[in-house]
């Protein structure tokens, strides 16, 4: 579980955790296939330096070798599931998502926002978005099924208020708070469903594995590139 729980608060909350990830992606140079999901070494090279990076965010110590192609196949396994469950997007969705944050990032043209994202071109962008959108449908998915009772949100207003009151800081009433409150638990568990049902798919998938430990390069870079 903790594996899976990391994997997917990575793809959750941060934006290039899987920037070259596609599902309709498909080439000879696969790296890991989960079911008919492939990403292939130019993926896998982008990904595992992406988690390397987040293990340094999230301050989850550093990964070995054989952690990376774990973490990188736990992502491929949410894709699939992802897939499984008819999760698709849209172009609309994902242009929505872009214009989105170009004025989120105060930008003119697409390619200022490339440039201060750092990938290498709006297809990359777009792939990542869908791959960010397909999972926050997933989390939507399993809030609508989660009914949050009231003693939770008084509990959490509780901690909540505590924490603010101790920083000095004031703090909005309970009913102010109410909907914010009630939609956090419900992320939170609906992220804690997810882990417990990815789980037992996990169980069920066909996992091929092609890189090897000797591939992952620990300083970023990823595998079969030689930095001079």
């Amino acid at each position: 579980m903790e594996s899976l729980f990391k994997v997917i608060i990575i793809v959750i909350f941060v934006f290039g955790g899987t920037s070259s990830l596609d599902d309709h992606q498909k080439s000879d140079d696969v790296a890991i296939k989960v079911n008919d999901t492939e990403i292939n070494k130019e993926d896998f090279d982008i990904l595992s330096d992406q988690i390397l990076e987040q293990y340094k965010i999230y301050d989850l110590g550093k990964p070995s070798e054989e952690e990376i192609i774990d973490e990188a196949v736990q992502q491929v396994i949410l894709l699939d599931y992802a897939i499984s469950k008819g999760k698709e997007v849209t172009s609309e969705e994902i242009n929505e998502e872009i214009r989105k944050i170009v004025d989120m990032y105060d930008m003119e043209t697409e390619e200022e926002l490339i440039e201060e994202l750092g990938v290498n071109s709006i297809n990359e962008l777009e792939r990542a978005l869908r791959r960010e959108i397909k999972t926050a449908k997933l989390i939507d998915h399993y809030k609508g099924e989660i009914n949050i009772r009231e003693e939770e949100i008084q509990h959490a207003y509780n901690e909540y208020y505590m924490e603010m009151k101790d920083a000095g800081q004031e703090v909005p009433s309970i009913d102010e708070m109410r909907d914010q409150i009630k939609n956090s638990l419900k992320e939170e568990n609906a992220i804690l469903f997810l882990a417990s049902n990815l789980e037992e798919f996990e169980k069920e998938v066909d996992v091929e594995v092609f890189v090897k430990e000797e591939d992952v390069s620990m300083e970023g870079g990823g595998i079969g590139i030689n930095k001079e």
